[in-house]
Order: structure tokens, then C-alpha cells, then sequence
């Protein structure tokens, strides 16, 4: 029998609906923590995911499992487990919950050429002054390529968090909550961390 403490850890997850045949993939610092919260917006009926949310109130939860896929500290860097998580989604079987849009607006490729770093291959393009194509056929010969963040990681009273999306979900706090305390001097501890350009991030009201 597997000791649940296990799970308490690094890795990726799947929630399987029995009746639907459809899977979500996810993955998460502490899977059982993060299974938990799942739980919990889906019996409040407040889950980001509107199909999953809805087949859950059909169904209900004894028509789910939850799945531990991978787990332990070689899953602790979150570039590894998204790169997993993504293709655990593409190469599945059956069908997803899981929307592709927000994952690859969430997170983006950061391509390198000759120890070089564009934000994407539009912008090694322009740099180089070639065509796209060109710039696929040499990342294919000598390039390289990694998933990034998108999102602006903040500080609540000290606890960083990679994202608005990663606080919303691990505080129970709302989204227009999170960003109006972030541009409000009253909660001087609720902060935008890598300030790296100065329209990226609001000034304090």
C-alpha cells in the first residue's frame, strides 16, 4: 500500500472522469496539497476548468480518480514538470479537460542560437534579418530551446509565489482581489518581484 505522505511532494497528476473517459493533466509543488484544492473548488463549484466543473456536478465525485503520475525531487524544477505536463496533454489517448490555449499563452519558448537568447523565433528572425524558416532549420542544426514563464512572480507577505494564478489558487483569494492589492500602498507586503520593465508592472495607487 502506497503511504500517502509519498505524494507530498513534486510531480504531475492526472483527475480521470470514468464516465466521460476524459482526463486532466496537471502538475504542482505538492500533489496531495494540490489535489486538495481541486477537490475543494469542485465541491464549491468555483473550478477554472468549466467542463471539468461541469461533469463533476453531473456525475458527481465518486465517478473521479486521481491519479499521482510522477513524483519525487527529480520533478522539484518547474520547467521539467511543465514540459512534462504539456506532453502528457498532446500525446493522450483519449480526450482532455485540460483548454491548450491557456498553457501556451501562460508559458512561451525561449529559443538560443550561438549562446543567444530571443524571447521567440519571430524575434530571432528580426535579429538575424532572416526568414522564419531559416531560423527553424538552424535551431533544428545547432539551437536550443526552453519553456518559460509568461507570468509576473509576487510576494505576499513574504511567500513568493510564481504567479497570480499560483497565489489565487493556493490562497482561496480572488484574482481582481491579488491584482488590486498588489497596486495599493495599504499592503505594502503584497509586492511584484523581477522588475525588469517598468510597463510590465502597475505603479501604487
Amino acid at each position: 500500500m502506497a503511504n500517502l505522505l509519498s505524494f507530498c511532494a513534486p510531480g504531475l497528476y492526472e483527475i480521470f472522469c470514468i464516465q466521460t473517459q476524459r482526463s486532466y493533466f496537471g502538475h504542482s509543488e505538492n500533489i496531495m496539497y494540490r489535489f486538495g484544492r481541486h477537490y475543494l473548488n469542485l465541491e464549491k463549484q468555483v473550478h477554472e476548468t468549466t467542463l471539468l466543473q461541469q461533469d463533476w456536478v453531473k456525475y458527481g465525485p465518486q465517478s473521479f480518480v486521481f491519479r499521482p503520475l510522477y513524483y519525487g525531487p527529480d520533478w522539484n524544477c518547474l520547467q521539467v514538470r511543465l514540459e512534462k505536463e504539456i506532453q502528457l496533454i498532446e500525446t493522450c489517448s483519449h480526450k482532455v479537460y485540460n483548454n491548450q490555449s491557456p498553457i501556451r499563452s501562460t508559458y512561451r519558448k525561449e529559443w538560443t542560437l550561438n549562446d543567444i537568447t530571443y524571447s521567440s523565433g519571430a524575434e530571432a528572425a528580426r535579429c538575424l534579418g532572416v526568414s522564419p524558416s531559416h531560423v527553424y532549420r538552424l535551431m533544428k542544426r545547432q539551437g536550443r530551446t526552453r519553456i518559460v514563464s509568461n507570468q509576473k512572480k509576487i510576494s505576499i507577505d513574504g511567500q513568493e509565489f510564481e504567479s497570480l494564478t499560483q497565489a489565487q489558487s493556493l490562497l482561496g483569494v480572488t484574482r481582481s482581489t491579488l491584482s488590486r492589492r498588489l497596486r495599493s500602498e495599504k499592503w505594502s507586503t503584497w509586492v511584484y518581484l523581477q522588475k525588469t520593465r517598468s510597463n510590465d508592472y502597475p505603479q501604487r495607487e
